[in-house]
């Protein structure tokens, strides 16, 4: 290896190698940051097939623009020594597959908020046609704080994924099986054409090991494992460790189902119902898992390959624990908020001896049938407390517009008249409320602080591709893409919202429509008013109130038209939740005494509020802070406007 790679990054050691090439720690010279560089081993160096699928895994990687999912940020073949070499952010952590061969046991908490990373990071590189094709513990990578709990998770090398829209011209064809053995799916074995689900299969096989301690199939013959996917159903989780919820089994069993067809269509579906099962079991809680499950491994546990089965991509690193990878979030697209976390696991472990030399793991909580409920004292108070808010609340309301000093009178002041609204448009009075939320496990929803607004106008529903169309035949603006080039919409979409417009898109049609977008802070006060709901008609996720969770696995266009749904804010805005995330006026940053971290390249982002019609429920809360940059376009995003009140008159 040559000391300096093209005249940019200093190489300081190797870090890890894999199948296809070798990471090594690099310091670039320019700006003095640690990178990790990624190079493709020597032997492939003359082979064109070699080279150019080494390119794809940059490009796919490159493609998917998730904070879960790793990317690069430079890409290069050295003139001098004709090295192809890819770059990507330095950062600590190990794998999940390290975690569990370090400790052989994961709290349920874990495992709920790893798939909450993975799941959408997965669909971020579906919706684009990539299969990563390579899903197994050790491509889920772990991002430690220094008391060694996960804060973050990453969905490592998709060097062997394909690009379905690619020609069928293809490296990685149909019949070539690539990928590691206790981990594909049935058809990955046969060596046919894959999708998303094939994904999901392995999923499943990681939450089955998850649960159970080992993998559905698992043989010295690497052979045998890959019949065994394809022809012999697995042994239900639940016949293996009897304390595991029936919804979770059932789950399980799905997501391992031979046939496709019968899978959770989405990785969303799949996370979505897997934090179903665990409401149902009473196992989630409020922002973190109360885990009344019981997880076991077992002690000295083979490679996660396999015994004999060495794994076709991926890196290793010859250290045994606390391995340094490398990984990106460059791009920092509007998900970036869900994972700058910290949880603490909140469980007490006891260890058994198991017949057969085994040791089981179990994770106990109080509460359980045979211990004492000593969460009825603390739900008693919880429930006084919201009593007396509810009833604070009422008092405060019902004092508003009172002045202090006066307790009787004798005559009704003058009211004062409400302002007509523009059309299309609804009057949203000034006032103060409490924006933010402390229950989130989310740092960049905290802390909740009190906020004054003004009052102002603000769309009823969102931007229509027909307001739209004026807008841009008026002036001459580019239409969407999704226009294909034309000045107005497609036939039958008049209604929809529109889409795939930057923020600076919906700048220039608000001020040509005499309006402006939404501040971020009158976005939540509009969305949830003053009695802090989650969602803008209450506080209990209502999928018949919103357009979202949709399956984009086939059709990517699942908008509906505008006030379609009848998830009302307090004010009667529609469309707050789903449909299209909207733009707002607002710049990312921190709250008022957040203990968040905000990276330099989250500076010039912009807020986008209220989830997508393929979002699930966390995201679609009123709560929720999402951001992009200012030329992003989707089409999951459009916007609303908002308008000034004008003075009273004297």
């Amino acid at each position: 290896m040559p000391v300096l790679i093209d005249g940019k990054y200093r190489i300081e050691k190797k870090i890890g190698e894999g199948g296809m090439g070798q990471v090594y720690r690099a310091i670039h010279i320019e700006i003095g940051s640690p990178f990790a560089v990624k190079v493709l081993h020597a032997q492939f160096g003359e082979d064109e097939k070699a080279v150019e699928r080494f390119r794809r895994e940059a490009q796919a990687a490159a493609q998917i623009r998730h904070p879960n999912a790793v990317s690069v940020t430079d890409f290069g073949v050295t003139k001098d020594s004709n090295l192809v070499y890819f770059v990507m952010e330095y950062l600590e952590g190990l794998s999940l597959g390290e975690r569990l061969r370090e400790t052989h046991t994961l709290p349920g908490e874990d495992i709920h908020f790893i798939y909450s990373c993975v799941c959408p990071a997965l669909h971020a590189a579906h919706v684009k046609g990539i299969v990563h094709r390579d899903v197994k513990p050790d491509n889920i990578f772990l991002l430690l704080d220094e008391q060694q709990s996960i804060r973050d998770v990453k969905v490592l090398d998709f060097g062997i994924a394909k690009l379905k829209r690619q020609d069928k011209n293809t490296l990685t064809a149909s019949g070539t099986v690539i990928g590691t053995p206790d981990y594909m799916s049935p058809e990955q074995c046969q060596g046919i054409e894959l999708d998303a689900r094939s994904d999901i299969y392995s999923l499943g096989v990681i939450l089955y090991e998850l649960f159970t301690g080992r993998v559905p199939f698992q043989n010295d013959n690497s052979m045998a494992t890959l019949m065994a996917h394809v022809s012999q159903a697995p042994t239900p989780p639940i016949e293996i460790n009897p304390s595991i919820p029936s919804a979770i089994n059932y789950l399980i069993l799905r997501a391992l189902a031979k046939n496709p067809n019968d899978r959770p269509d989405t990785a969303l579906h799949l996370f979505a119902e897997l934090e179903q099962a665990l409401h149902e079991a009473g196992a989630l809680g409020t922002g973190q898992l109360t885990n009344l499950l019981k997880t076991q491994r077992r002690v000295g546990r083979a490679s996660t390959a396999g015994e004999g089965i060495k794994p076709t991509a991926g890196l290793s690193d010859p250290a045994p624990t606390n391995r340094t990878l490398a990984l990106t979030n460059a791009d920092a697209s509007a998900d970036r908020v869900t994972q700058e976390r910290q949880r603490s696991t909140g469980s007490s472990r006891k260890r058994t001896d198991e017949p057969g030399g085994q040791t089981k793991t179990y994770v106990t909580v109080d509460g359980q049938a045979t211990a004492p409920k000593r969460w009825l004292p603390l739900a008693a108070g919880l429930a006084v407390a919201v009593i007396g808010l509810i009833a604070g609340g009422g008092w405060y309301l019902s004092q508003r517009g009172t002045p202090a000093s006066t307790t009787t009178t004798t005559a009704d002041p003058k009211p004062v008249p409400t302002p007509q609204a523009p059309p299309g448009m609804v009057y949203i009075p000034g006032g103060k409320f409490i924006m933010g939320n402390n229950a989130s496990a989310d740092d960049f929803e905290k802390p909740e602080h009190e906020r004054q607004v003004a009052p102002f106008f603000l769309d009823k529903t969102e931007v229509t591709n027909e307001q739209y169309a004026q807008f841009v035949q008026e002036t001459g603006h580019p239409p969407p893409l999704n226009w294909k080039g034309q000045k107005t919409f497609p036939p039958g979409t008049a209604k929809l919202p529109v889409a795939e417009v930057s923020w600076d898109d919906a700048q220039a049609f608000a001020k040509w429509a005499g309006k402006r977008l939404p501040t971020e802070v009158e976005w939540e006060y509009a969305a949830r008013g003053v009695d802090r709901r989650l969602y803008p008609w209450g506080n209990e996720f209502d999928p018949a109130k919103l357009n979202a969770g949709r399956d984009i696995s086939q059709i990517k266009d699942q908008r509906r038209q505008v006030g379609s749904f009848p998830g009302e804010s307090p004010f009667g805005l529609l469309d707050m939740a789903g449909n299209v995330s909207e733009w707002t006026e607002s710049g990312y940053d921190l709250y008022p005494g957040s203990q968040a971290v905000v990276k330099p390249q989250f500076q010039p982002l912009k807020i986008v509020r209220g989830g997508c019609f393929a979002d699930d429920a966390r995201k679609t809360m009123s709560t929720r802070r999402l951001m992009n940059e200012r030329t992003f376009r989707d089409l999951s995003t459009g916007f609303r406007c908002a308008k000034d009140v004008p003075p009273a008159t004297p």
